[in-house]
């Protein structure tokens, strides 16, 4: 984990890309939709994931409300990007966001060739198509 803390915050012009220790269960429960016990949980078990070098996640949090809006994690383990953001962001903010993501996986990641998760956004995924090349569920970086 140590090798990416340099990764957190990354921002944008409205929006915060934090790890998931930045945040209290009751925003993260309100984000998931999710109750108390099963947050905690799922973040004891993403927490594990994340010491032990299988992941990096963040939370999207807009920096006017708080609120967290998505997400963005890469599994090493399996070489999975997914990424989840508010169905109700404007296209303006979903791009803004989406085009944060590529420059992580890009530049900050340095990913050349990975799989996408099926439940990715579709904004996200239009805007990785603009520097990844894809075969399948399979995206190569544009030489």
């Amino acid at each position: 984990m140590a090798e990416f803390s340099y990764l957190r915050p990354l921002m944008t012009k409205g929006y915060i890309f934090d790890f998931p220790s930045q945040f209290t269960t009751k925003q993260i429960s309100e984000f998931s939709e999710e109750d108390y016990d099963t947050v905690t949980q799922k973040s004891s078990e993403l927490m594990k994931e994340i010491m032990e070098g299988n992941v990096i996640f963040w939370f999207i949090q807009d920096k006017l409300s708080k609120k967290i809006i998505g997400l963005v994690k890469f599994n090493f383990k399996n070489n999975t990007l997914n990424a989840k953001l508010d169905s109700s962001l404007s296209d303006e903010d979903a791009h803004e966001i989406s085009f944060r993501i590529a420059e992580i996986c890009t530049i900050n990641l340095n990913l050349q060739k990975f799989t996408i998760s099926s439940r990715i956004n579709n904004k996200v995924y239009t805007e990785l198509l603009n520097y990844y090349n894809t075969i399948n569920d399979t995206l190569i970086l544009k030489k």
